[in-house]
This record gives C-alpha cells, structure tokens and sequence, in this order.
C-alpha cells in the first residue's frame, strides 16, 4: 500500500472517499456530519456539503493520489402551462 492511497470523486451532491482501512482516518471521516460507508462500492459517502471537500483536502494532504470532479449535466423540467 502506497502512501498516496486516498482518492476523492466528487458526484453530484455526494463526495465519493476511497482510503485503506486506518482507525483514525475512520474516525475522522466519522466526525463529519452525514457520512456513511456504502458496504458495496467500499467508499464513503459524504454529503458534498460546502467545506467538506476542503476539510477532507487538508486533512489527508500529500496522501491524495486522486481528486476527480465529475460534471454535472443540469436538466431542467419543462411545465406546460395548462388552462384547466
């Protein structure tokens, strides 16, 4: 295991946290408000709330081999105005 082993993907509303197994990294990211660990993707799920993409950022530091925002495609719904 590397020292840069920690990747970051943020998606949409949601921050995407890949890290060795490491008590107090768990516990860190067990301190932010809403986080959950998805038992399927082996991730944590963080809300994308503001400040904790920097939060995470500076806590793990040089140990981030990867940070990757995905885009988001905004779509709007169309109403049809409707006389009823």
């Amino acid at each position: 295991m590397g020292s840069k082993a920690i990747e970051i993907r943020v998606v949409g509303r949601k921050i995407l946290l890949k890290m060795p197994k490491q008590e107090s990294d768990i516990q860190f990211v067990k301190g932010i408000i809403y986080s959950r660990w998805n038992q399927s993707q082996f991730v944590w799920e963080i809300p994308h709330y503001p400040g904790n993409l920097e939060k995470l950022i500076t806590y793990f530091g040089d140990r981030i081999s990867l940070i990757e925002k995905e885009e988001s495609i905004a779509t709007t719904l169309s109403k049809k105005n409707h006389d009823y």
